[in-house]
């Protein structure tokens, strides 16, 4: 009897235990029909797409090792859902002598009209999985539009109601919650008066206030919350992690008013003025237009731009000097002594240059009668010979 491998899968642990066992229960009444022999059984519960499974990579690599003839999965769809990934492990797998079954296709992989239909088999596992992602967006982003709460924890301040849409859904809202709404409004009134996060947390803690889990608070907390727009009756929907504020999506959808304001509009409105006035422009890249033609009055090295806070001048024994100053100094100095025209008479500059030409002339024609006496020289010479 053949050595055999069964593997199951399902997409999330939200998904119920049974339908594991329903998949290693098809593939035990097909390796009993078939003759093959279980070995192990592997299961996961993660995406198709997803390579790094951990129950499947052992799987692969026991299989690798000659431990399995085959690999039998309920559909193929259950082996995976990406099809580069499906056509590069199934080849792998064939490359040792392994074959991957489904019990539900039914398809021979070691004949060529098998593999055609498995490889059509993954083209469709592939555009089924991009399709339910593009349509589960699409819905998602509809459900966004209404201002109904798409999952996850609250912030603090809310807590999840449910309520029957339109159409006699079940939908989540966000609802203001009773005892700690009145300690949000106490973070941004606090804040509004120019208080900074450490002097918020260390009054929420003085006054004996714990965050949901029953912790201190701490700036970071406090710094979450003024950032969260929710507070001020604004929902949104994709505009990214809690850690990257300023980032902006081209998909990211704002309902104002879906959510219950927590805070009044004055006082929001002076809270993100403040906010706004945190953001701190970034640098531009500096200059360094001396670079490698001024030298160190220390040591006579060459000096280059050096990067990384304020920006500076560094010889190679690390002797410095600040950009600002030094480029200033050389400034002036190219003003007063080069380019200081009030101070140029022109008159006797063009005479100055006349004069130099003339010189320059003369000394070249005297070159010139020099060179001849020695060339007449070398000719009489010649001649001699």
């Amino acid at each position: 009897m053949k050595r055999a491998a069964a593997y199951a899968r399902v997409s999330t642990s939200k998904q119920s235990e049974t339908s594991i066992e329903t998949q290693f229960q098809r593939i035990e009444e097909f390796c009993k029909l078939h003759n093959y022999v279980i070995v192990d059984y592997f299961f996961d519960k993660m995406s198709g797409a997803e390579v790094n499974r951990p129950a499947f990579q052992k799987m692969i690599k026991n299989a690798l090792e000659g431990k399995y003839d085959v690999i039998i999965v309920e559909k193929y769809d259950r082996f995976f859902r990406d099809d580069i990934e499906d056509r590069r492990y199934t080849r792998m797998l064939e490359a040792n002598g392994v074959l991957v079954l489904s019990v539900s296709e039914g398809i021979d992989p070691s004949s060529l009209t098998g593999k055609l239909l498995r490889m059509i088999m993954s083209d469709f596992n592939w555009f089924y999985r991009e399709n339910l992602k593009d349509e589960i967006k699409k819905k998602s982003v509809a459900v966004a539009r209404r201002g109904y709460w798409m999952g996850g924890i609250p912030p603090y301040g809310y807590e999840v109601q449910y309520i029957k849409d339109p159409e006699g859904r079940r939908r989540a809202v966000l609802a203001i919650k009773e005892d700690e709404a009145p300690v949000v409004q106490q973070i941004f009134q606090m804040f509004a008066k120019g208080l900074s996060y450490r002097k918020i947390a260390q009054e929420l803690n003085k006054q004996g206030f714990t965050t949901r889990k029953g912790r201190p608070w701490a700036p970071a907390t406090i710094r979450e919350i003024l950032h969260n727009e929710k507070y001020g009756g604004i929902y949104y929907y994709n505009r990214g992690t809690k850690h990257n504020y300023h980032a902006k999506r081209s998909d990211t959808i704002y309902v104002p008013g879906a959510v219950p304001a927590i805070v009044d509009k004055e006082t929001f409105r002076k809270v993100r003025e403040r906010l706004q006035s945190y953001r701190t422009p970034r640098m531009r890249k500096h200059n360094y237009f001396l670079t490698g033609i001024i030298f160190c009055g220390r040591c006579g090295e060459p000096m280059h731009g050096s990067s990384g806070g304020i920006p500076r001048y560094a010889c190679k024994n690390k002797h410095t000097v600040s950009a600002a100053k030094i480029e200033k100094a050389t400034i002036e100095y190219i003003n007063r002594k080069i380019l200081a025209i009030d101070n140029i008479n022109f008159e006797v500059l063009a005479e100055e240059l006349n004069r130099m030409a003339l010189e320059n002339d003369a000394h070249i024609q005297e070159k010139i009668k020099e060179l001849r006496k020695q060339l007449n020289k070398v000719n009489e010479e010649i001649n001699n010979v």
